[in-house]
């Protein structure tokens, strides 16, 4: 058969043809599984022997056909007028209908096994009946030929050949799709970051992927076809198949680590066939979640401050706080009013904490530092080409981010009047229509506003909405400048300290004069300048104590930018009325304002021009002996 079969192969460069020995069966099919063949070819006795052995290969019979057959009885009449064939029964299956087209006797000797003895036992059987010809398998012919009887093949024609090879390479192409699909799969797996195993309804693992089998800390090969329940301590395979309906989970542990494994059904058919095992280590879970708020508290999505951040003893402090506490136990709008610096966002963000909306998103943006096209776009969002450099997928915006919890707008007064008119829809509807959309997006948002100017002129000078005001001013916070409750200078002042200090690696403490000078200067800027002076005396400070010349010298650089310029005049005052109260003693002054009297000098001299006019107004005698030519003439 080979010179017909290579012909038929010929065209098909991966398909070897090898003679094998019925014998070396095992032997041979080994060799070439070892060599990467992936199915086998052959006829039922060399197919029987490979299955018998468990050998991991396809296998595809060569089959014969009924004409094949009637061809070797045809031959066989030449051979002798007595006729037996004896084969393999799969080999022959049609051999009853050929029996049925023939005129002469025929034996036949058929078996299912490919025993030897078995194969000599029906040849000798055949013989003793009479039989003169044998027709049958290559053993049969071959045991036969032994006996000094004749033997017809019984061959495979072309057209069997044909078809087996056809059927091999259908299934070889089955098998490299499922080789890829297996491989895309796996490579999804292994990409996951949670372990994921299969297995059967007795408890056998068929699929394990990387982060699981690291989690077992075995290999492959020792997991695979084993219990699962050998590898989970804990788990109870008979309870869970019970109950996995309900997704029974449990939290386990592997080694030294903790593990959480939720299990879910495999369904084919309508039917429970497996059971999906997802494997999570539980200080995995831990760095996800932290990264995750990592990330909100980036975007500014998370309120971080409560109402425990917010220092101060002093009558009007407090009274705000109650009030903010108050406020938060409603859903109602709230306008906070203060000066640059007060902490208007640090009340937001605790209103949002102390609120039933603390665990929602807390989103905060600043009207005034985005043009207003830009400001509407962030705020209610839009479509995919809306407008140009506009992202194809679109953009959700802050108050449909912020669904479910707190939006603060910052600086509300500086947004312009086309955004005040959406912003009052907002209010009004409870719902957003994004940029170059017709759908209505339904949200659920407290509003907080702030401003550090005056809005009630602002309305009557028609620069802001009276509509607008009245939805946001329904709850009012005024937060009460620095200077106003100077007394809580001091706890603010020293608990920055141990902020910066503790950043810093310092330990540093203020002496008394220290802080008295920081009691009497006039802070334009509030908390946040309090915080940059304290900040900066902390890396600036050699010392383990920060004494007043440490804060003159820092207030005096404050001074210096244009920014300063309300806090000159402050301190031009405070110098005009010391002076005054000393009757123009400058060392009586510097004692009564907290400073050297050097530094008061060096003020003096800076203040020139300022202290004239100043000087004449407050009323000061026009004999005291100032530094430079100052006069006090009006």
């Amino acid at each position: 058969m080979i010179p017909r079969v290579q012909s038929l192969v010929a065209p098909y460069e991966d398909i070897g043809v090898f003679l094998c020995n019925l014998h070396n069966t095992v032997k041979t099919a080994s060799e070439l599984i070892a060599l990467g063949y992936e199915i086998i070819v052959t006829r039922c006795g060399i197919a029987s022997r490979i299955r018998r052995a468990g050998l991991p290969i396809r296998i595809v019979e060569l089959q014969v056909t009924a004409f094949d057959v009637l061809k070797a009885l045809n031959l066989a009449k030449h051979h002798g007028d007595n006729i037996a064939v004896a084969a393999y029964a799969p080999l022959v299956k049609g051999l009853d209908e050929v029996t049925k087209l023939l005129n002469f006797p025929l034996g036949k000797y058929l078996t299912v096994s490919d025993d030897d003895n078995e194969v000599e036992n029906l040849v000798d059987r055949a013989i003793r009946d009479g039989a003169n010809v044998i027709v049958g398998g290559g053993l049969f012919c071959q045991a036969a030929n032994r006996r000094g009887v004749k033997s017809v093949f019984i061959d495979s024609g072309n057209e069997a050949i044909q078809q087996a090879l056809e059927e091999a390479i259908h299934i070889r192409e089955v098998i490299r799709e499922e080789k890829l699909k297996s491989s895309t799969i796996m490579a999804i797996l292994n990409h996951i970051q949670d372990g994921i195993i299969t297995f059967d309804l007795q408890g056998r693992i068929t699929t394990i992927n990387e982060k699981a089998r690291r989690l077992l800390s075995a290999d492959l090969t020792d997991v695979l076809d084993k219990r699962v329940d050998h590898f989970l301590p804990g788990f109870d395979l008979t309870k869970a198949l019970s109950k996995i309906e309900d997704s029974p989970h449990i939290i386990t542990e592997i080694g030294d680590a903790k593990v959480f494994c939720n299990f879910l059904p495999i369904r084919a058919e309508g039917q429970i066939r497996g059971v999906l095992a997802v494997l999570q280590d539980v200080g995995g879970i831990q760095k996800v979640e932290a990264r995750i708020r990592r990330e909100l508290y980036n975007k500014g999505h998370v309120a971080k401050k409560t109402f425990e951040d917010i220092w101060g003893d002093s009558p009007l402090i407090k009274n705000c706080v109650e009030l903010a506490k108050k406020f938060s136990l409603v859903d109602s709008s709230v306008l906070i009013t203060g000066e640059t610096g007060t902490g208007k966002e640090l009340f937001a963000q605790a209103i949002h904490n102390y609120s039933n909306r603390k665990n929602g998103p807390f989103v905060a943006i600043n009207c005034a530092a985005l043009p207003s096209d830009i400001l509407e776009s962030e705020l209610f969002g839009y479509v995919g080409g809306a407008f140009t450099g506009a992202r194809k997928e679109g953009k959700k915006g802050l108050f449909e981010l912020a669904h479910g919890g707190t939006i603060f707008l910052d600086e509300i007064t500086e947004m312009d009047y086309k955004n005040q008119s959406r912003l009052l829809r907002v209010l009004q509807e409870k719902s957003i229509m994004p940029l170059g959309s017709d759908r209505v997006i339904h949200v659920d948002v407290r509003v907080i506003a702030s401003t550090n100017r005056d809005i009630r002129e602002m309305v009557r000078t028609h620069k802001f909405r009276d509509d607008l005001f009245f939805r946001l001013n329904v709850l009012r916070l005024e937060l009460p400048p620095l200077r106003a409750r100077i007394e809580d200078v001091a706890v603010i002042a020293e608990g920055l300290l141990r902020k910066y200090a503790q950043q810093f690696g310092k330990a540093l403490v203020f002496d008394n004069r220290a802080i008295s000078v920081l009691q009497h200067y006039h802070w334009p800027g509030n908390v946040r300048e309090l915080e940059n002076v304290i900040q900066r005396l902390v890396i600036i400070c050699n010392s383990s104590t920060i004494r007043a010349s440490d804060v003159e010298s820092v207030l005096e650089t404050w001074d210096a930018y244009p920014s300063a310029s309300s806090q000159n005049e402050h301190e031009m005052k405070r110098i005009v009325e010391a002076l005054k109260k000393t009757n123009g003693s400058k060392i009586q002054a510097a004692r009564l304002l907290g400073m050297h009297r050097s530094t008061l000098w060096r003020k003096l001299k800076k203040y020139n021009t300022y202290v004239r006019g100043f000087g004449a107004l407050m009323g000061i005698r026009k004999n005291l002996s100032f530094p430079g030519n100052i006069s006090f003439e009006k």
